[in-house]
């Protein structure tokens, strides 16, 4: 159980951090495989944040451990509703009491669906410490986001749709059968993660009550946004990551004209 509200990580787990990856790198889905992702209807009106579309098991799970795809129902802004896939992970050892759980937010990975975390091979890389959380006892979950992994735009760095969604994650591993939650949680993310992360705990008192959120770790958070959007509007190596937020920027406000941020040359 958690005992305190701070989650301490060793300088393993941060080394983990420094070398993951956000280059997209996959393997050819079969055509079965791909079918569970080929998700193009919108929940039905009375879906409620976590309820349950679809789940594949994985076969890629830690030693010890079991783990699922899952297809599940968050609201991303107030009033919208949407389909979004992520992950879960728990110890096969039964326990005598609820577990408590682990949320990790991703950091950027690429936009294409097939770049989505859930859609590609685990390890302590992709999900750092997963292998130490379960032997620790702990459920482990994550969300690939509105619109990474399943047809739809992305929300590249837009916080609240992606805090969202990593909330509801949690909801719905509580749907999976054979898993008792206790409603705690710790969260931590990496870059884009680490400002999902962020919002996360600025909203979960009021979006997510039912839990109760015992710490969070935000490493290296794209938070600063006024000044990553500068540097990287300056620098030509730099030209994907703006583009790219202002998408996701798009995505959630389509009354933003990209002709006030780009000259003719970026359009």
């Amino acid at each position: 159980m958690w005992a305190s509200t701070r989650m301490r990580f060793g300088v393993a787990v941060l080394m983990t951090l420094a070398f993951a990856l956000t280059a997209c790198q996959t393997e050819q889905a079969s055509p079965e495989t791909s079918k569970f992702w080929d998700v193009h209807e919108t929940p039905d009106s009375g879906a409620q944040p976590g309820d349950i579309h679809s789940t594949r098991q994985r076969d890629d799970a830690p030693d010890g451990a079991q783990g699922w795809n899952i297809i599940y129902v968050s609201e991303i802004l107030d009033g919208t509703y949407a389909y979004v896939s992520g992950e879960v992970y728990v110890p096969d050892e039964p326990s005598d009491q609820p577990r408590d759980a682990v949320l990790w937010n991703h950091q950027t990975t690429g936009l294409p669906d097939e770049c989505a975390p859930s859609r590609t091979g685990v390890d302590d890389t992709r999900i750092p410490a997963l292998e130490q959380l379960l032997d620790n006892g702990h459920i482990v979950v994550g969300s690939d986001y509105p619109g990474q992994g399943l047809p739809g735009p992305v929300y590249y760095m837009v916080g609240q749709a992606n805090a969202r969604a990593s909330l509801d994650a949690l909801k719905a591993a509580e749907h999976l059968p054979n898993i008792e939650t206790s409603g705690k949680f710790v969260q931590y993310g990496f870059s884009q993660g680490g400002q999902t992360t962020m919002h996360a705990e600025a909203m979960v008192e009021d979006y997510a009550a039912d839990f109760e959120l015992m710490g969070s770790a935000l490493l290296s958070p794209a938070v600063r946004m006024h000044d990553l959007t500068a540097h990287a509007m300056t620098d030509p190596e730099l030209t994907g990551f703006a583009l790219s937020m202002l998408s996701g920027l798009k995505t959630a406000n389509p009354e933003l004209v990209y002709e006030d941020f780009l000259r003719q040359e970026g359009i």
